[in-house]
């Protein structure tokens, strides 16, 4: 009897385990906590102690250390991934991104802010050549389609993302989806491991690039300027993107 009250109680306790997705993680050092996921950052000694319960709330990419570059957040303080230990390389699929489900923020803490920005031009209409580092902008002539802008006031694809990074980063990028792409300041950044503010790029050239750049929203969503006749907004990402996001 005792053995099989033993077997319920750690079911019970595994039961917990799952319900809470990972909510408490055992700390297999003395850790030390940041204030962003970066080896840079500001840092604050033994947050967590040895055998101390980590309440892990969302993970995200920073610095590399002993070849983990994932980062785990407790709603205060990012921890290196490669100290706490969740039995994965790469991200724990149960953890959820961090800026995708309320977590803490993605990268250096302006992803979401991107995204928000973008978001703020809902509802302008698409403009070839519009948009520009301060906002919407009338267009130019003419589209490969033909259209002539140059009375429509708003964006196109890459002049959505050249505001909106330029207003959160202060980097002013190139208006053109290949120029944003290969841009020397941003980072690749395979696209299973995006995170809101990560610019995600089509094309027919052999980078994917060419035709279309939109602003990863989390949760299969993006933010895009994306064609004549469409509205700027938030949309379900499409399939054919390139293999890498890049983060600014």
């Amino acid at each position: 009897m005792k053995f099989f009250n033993t077997l319920l109680i750690a079911a019970a306790i595994g039961s917990s385990y799952i319900a809470n997705v990972q909510a408490c993680i055992t700390a297999k050092a003395d850790l030390d906590g940041r204030k962003s996921p970066s080896t840079s950052a500001a840092r604050t000694s033994n947050v967590y102690k040895s055998g101390a319960c980590i309440n892990v709330k969302c993970q995200t990419t920073g610095s590399t250390l002993y070849g983990s570059n994932i980062w785990d957040y407790d709603g205060k303080y990012y921890l290196p991934d490669a100290y706490v230990k969740t039995g994965y390389s790469g991200f724990d699929p149960k953890i959820p991104r961090c800026g995708s489900t309320g977590g803490g923020s993605s990268g250096s803490g302006t992803g979401a802010a991107i995204v928000k920005k973008a978001q703020t031009q809902t509802g302008l209409p698409y403009s070839w050549g519009g948009g520009d580092n301060n906002g919407p902008t009338n267009g130019i002539c003419c589209s490969p389609s033909g259209y002539d802008d140059r009375h429509v006031k708003g964006f196109d694809c890459s002049g959505l993302t050249k505001y909106a990074i330029y207003q959160v980063k202060k980097i002013s990028l190139a208006h053109y989806t290949c120029s944003q792409y290969n841009d020397s300041r941003g980072k690749k950044i395979a696209f299973s491991s995006a995170q809101p503010g990560d610019l995600i790029f089509y094309g027919s050239d052999s980078q994917k690039c060419n035709e279309h750049v939109a602003i990863y929203a989390g949760n299969g969503k993006m933010v895009e300027a994306e064609q004549h006749g469409v509205p700027l907004g938030t949309h379900t990402i499409r399939s054919g993107h390139a293999p890498y996001v890049v983060r600014f």
